[in-house]
Order: structure tokens, then C-alpha cells, then sequence
């Protein structure tokens, strides 16, 4: 895999001359061209896509590369800050649970320096409560769900854009829970930032959000953890430190929702026949992987031998060996992939590590041909209006608990 180097032209006068000559080159020229080469079906990257779908992957594409080119610092948030309008906007404060955060995963966040005191805060969607305000206690038998947002690790925030796209088709499905959260977890960064948020900072602000719900009275049973992209892997790593850590004094939840999980970063599964290089016409997220930043980023004091080899870190690696039943007694899950994604291969292996160990019928997986990443985020139809079809069967079967 050929490495492209992030943020080239993130210092002055190289962004705004950069700025000034993709985006007119992307509308004026590269759009027209597009439109012309793409014309017929045949021509597009896959027969059955749409000359909008085409166009959609070639603007993510373009948005991703520039933000990986210019630097995106400029979307950061902190966590720990309250923002404005927090009660309009449903914000609540999330405080750290540093005695929660037992074995494996404490003697690493030690390793890589991981403040686990540092309070978090997160975006309640829904219902509120007698006062207007959000995050009143729990109804009798109320369900919700915990939403970690996408962003490869290392941008994103838990109310932009793609978080609200994601968030809107779960709640429009009007099932099961009237309450989400979305939790605003530290990004990962490196150099030319200040390092920081390595791995594993998101598993304790996971741990942190969970026991939060909990203080509000929710049961375990009626709770579901649920992530896009980056996000399904954090919530993936939060439930199995939950199903493995009794000690901790959280009880594991009722489901797990992994929707485009991205479970191995550094790329193990490599070759023309590979999803990475199969589907490189057909995600716009190729600049994510060949710039290893996120690797980087997360890795701290870890080697990247040694991040890829670790089952928790790259569940979905080939170079990961998981000792059989490392994954057993997770929650019941619900893993859906895209068929036309970069990281399809590192899903499946995923997936058969997830049956070896719990069997199908407690983890079903759902593998959507010819739509690009992250279905509910970057919307395709009627494919994803068919998906929120399925995942309301799926979450029926919680109603009777």
C-alpha cells in the first residue's frame, strides 16, 4: 500500500493556494468530466449505481482528501468544555469513572499516558424532561440507546453532520427507545498536532458514558450500544471490556449494534483481490487508510506490529490471533457492511470471529452489495430505507425484555 502524507499544505500561503485551485478544479472541471464519463452505466464503477451515487463518492472522496491535505484542526472539539446553549442543545456532562477502569485496559491507558479523571460530555437526543431539560432519570423499563460517532478516531464530533445523519435514521425508525445518546469521545491525534487521545482514551470515555446511563437508573438489559465506522469499533471494545471485566461492576448490555465497523486500520488484508483494492473506485475514504494516520495516532507507545497483533486494538486483523473464545459471551449483535468498501475484508473477518465464538444466531450480519461506506450516514436508496427495515426486526426482539 502506498502512503500518502497527511497535511502537506496545512500551513500558510500552501492552504489558501491549495483551496484556491482544487475546489474551482473539483467543480469546474472534475464534476463536468465525471458527469461526461459516467454517463453511461457501464462506465460508472458499478453497473447498478446512479450517476448520483458516482458523483456522492467522488464528493466524499474529494472532501476527505482535502481535509487529510489542509489539516482539520479547525474541527476540533474539547470534550471536557461545555458548549454554548448546552441545555438547548441537549448537552449533559459526563464524569470519569477512573475505578472502573480495571486490568488489561488500565495497565495500557498507563502505558500510553491516558487521563482516565478526564470528564467527557455527550448530546442527548429525544425525549426530555418535566422542566425541558435532557438527561432525566429513567422511566420504568425505558431502553436507549449509546451512539459513538464515526471519524477514523481521529475527528468527528457526537452532533455534526454525519453523526446527525446516522442519528436521524435511528430515531425515524421509532422503535424500541425514545432516548439516544451521543457521546463526544477525545479524537486520537499526532504529530503535526500535539499527541494525544491514544489508544485506549476512547474505551475509557466509552466506559464513563455507560456507567453514566447507569447512574440514571437504565439496566444494563435495556441498553444498546450502537457505532458507525470508527465508532462501531469503540463500541465493540466497550462491550467486550464489559463481558470481560465483572470486576468493574458494570453488567454488560442487552445488544450491540456495528454498522461499517472499521476493525483493523493498518490494513492486513492486502492483494489485488482484496476489498482495499477492489473497492478503491468505490469509497471515498481511501485517504483514511493510506495516510496511517489514524495508526499513529492511536498507537502511543505501541508498535504498529504490535497495534495490528492485538485482538482488541484490530479485531478485524489478519495479523491479530485471538485465542479461541476471546470473543465469547458478547451481547447479541447486529453487524451490517457495505459490499462496495475498502474495509469489507477485516468486517468479515470479523464477523466469522464473532460466530466461532457466539454463534449465528446471536450475532446476524447483514452485507448490503453495491453501496459505498457507511450506509445510514452517506444515504443510498432504496438500500438504506430496506436496512432500517431489517434493524427494526432486529430491535423488536428487545421490546419483550
Amino acid at each position: 500500500m502506498q502512503t500518502l502524507t497527511p497535511f502537506r499544505y496545512r500551513s500558510l500561503p500552501w492552504k489558501i493556494l491549495y483551496l484556491a485551485t482544487v475546489i474551482p478544479l473539483a467543480l469546474f472541471v472534475q464534476l463536468p468530466w465525471l458527469c461526461l464519463l459516467h454517463l453511461f452505466p457501464s462506465r460508472r464503477p458499478r453497473r447498478s449505481w446512479s450517476l448520483l451515487r458516482t458523483l456522492t463518492v467522488f464528493a466524499v472522496r474529494i472532501f476527505c482528501t482535502t481535509l487529510y491535505d489542509i489539516g482539520f484542526e479547525f474541527m476540533y472539539t474539547d470534550p471536557t468544555e461545555r458548549p454554548r446553549n448546552a441545555e438547548k442543545r441537549g448537552w449533559v456532562r459526563i464524569p470519569a469513572v477512573p475505578q472502573k477502569i480495571q486490568g488489561d485496559i488500565l495497565e495500557l491507558a498507563k502505558k500510553n499516558k491516558v487521563d482516565i479523571d478526564c470528564p467527557i460530555g455527550g448530546y442527548w437526543f429525544g425525549d426530555c424532561g418535566p422542566d425541558g431539560t435532557a438527561g432525566q432519570l429513567a422511566g420504568e423499563g425505558e431502553k436507549v440507546m449509546l451512539y459513538f460517532h464515526s471519524g477514523g478516531y481521529v475527528l468527528g464530533k457526537a452532533n455534526d453532520l454525519g453523526a446527525m445523519t446516522v442519528i436521524y435514521s435511528l430515531r425515524s425508525m421509532r422503535i424500541l427507545f425514545k432516548r439516544l445518546l451521543s457521546v463526544e469521545y477525545h479524537v486520537a491525534k499526532s504529530a503535526p498536532f500535539e499527541p494525544s487521545g491514544a489508544w485506549p482514551t476512547q474505551i475509557v470515555d466509552g466506559i464513563a458514558s455507560y456507567a453514566y446511563l447507569l447512574s440514571l437508573g437504565f439496566k444494563p438489559e435495556n441498553v444498546i450500544l450502537c457505532g458507525d465506522s470508527a465508532g462501531g469499533s469503540i463500541a465493540f471494545s466497550l462491550a467486550h471490556y464489559l463481558v470481560n471485566h465483572p470486576e468493574a461492576g458494570l453488567a454488560p448490555p442487552a445488544g450491540l449494534l456495528l454498522l461499517s465497523p472499521h476493525m483493523d486500520y493498518t490494513v492486513s488484508s492486502r492483494g489485488p483481490d482484496s476489498s482495499f483494492e477492489k473497492n478503491q473506485a468505490t469509497d471515498g475514504a481511501v485517504i483514511v487508510f493510506r495516510s496511517e494516520y489514524t495508526v499513529h495516532s492511536l498507537r502511543g507507545q505501541l508498535s504498529v506490529s504490535e497495534f495490528s497483533a492485538d485482538p482488541l486494538c484490530s479485531p478485524g486483523s489478519l495479523n491479530a490471533r485471538p485465542s479461541p473464545g476471546s470473543f465469547e459471551g458478547m451481547p447479541k449483535t447486529f453487524i451490517h457492511a457495505c459490499g462496495a468498501e475498502l474495509a469489507l475484508d477485516s468486517i468479515r473477518t470479523f464477523r466469522d470471529r464473532m460466530w466461532a465464538d457466539n454463534g449465528k444466531e446471536r450475532v446476524e450480519y447483514l452485507e448490503t452489495r453495491d453501496v459505498t461506506h457507511d450506509l445510514l450516514a452517506i444515504w443510498q436508496e432504496p438500500e438504506r430505507t430496506r436496512l432500517l427495515g431489517v434493524l427494526s426486526e432486529w430491535l423488536r426482539a428487545f421490546e419483550k425484555v
